[in-house]
């Protein structure tokens, strides 16, 4: 309700806890999977204590934290996969153009 009327998904408080990192402390899992439905919704943020989501959540053993580090691990994955891939693109693009040059 609150990202549909403009909350924004990466807001932090006070100790820099995003409402993801704050989803996963206590395992909030169908909340972690509303909150990523956002494609802005950022895994990578770090609290004050330079803590990640993925750290916030794999602090606990109960299955709904395991679920939310499997979850957030895939992600983690694909997102630095496309990075990667950027990256290569990238490279190949100015080596292509020193070439001309």
């Amino acid at each position: 309700m609150l990202l549909e009327e403009g909350a924004t998904i990466n807001h932090v408080n006070i100790v820099l806890d995003s409402p993801l990192m704050v989803a996963c402390s206590p395992g909030h899992l169908s909340v972690v999977e509303l909150l990523l439905q956002d494609d802005k919704c950022d895994i990578f943020l770090e609290n004050n204590f330079g803590q990640t989501a993925i750290e916030l959540a794999s602090a606990w053993t109960s299955s709904n934290h395991q679920a939310i580090v499997v979850r957030l691990e895939a992600i983690k994955k694909v997102v630095l996969q496309k990075k990667l891939e950027e990256e290569q693109m990238n490279d190949a693009s100015i080596k292509q153009r020193r070439r001309r040059n």
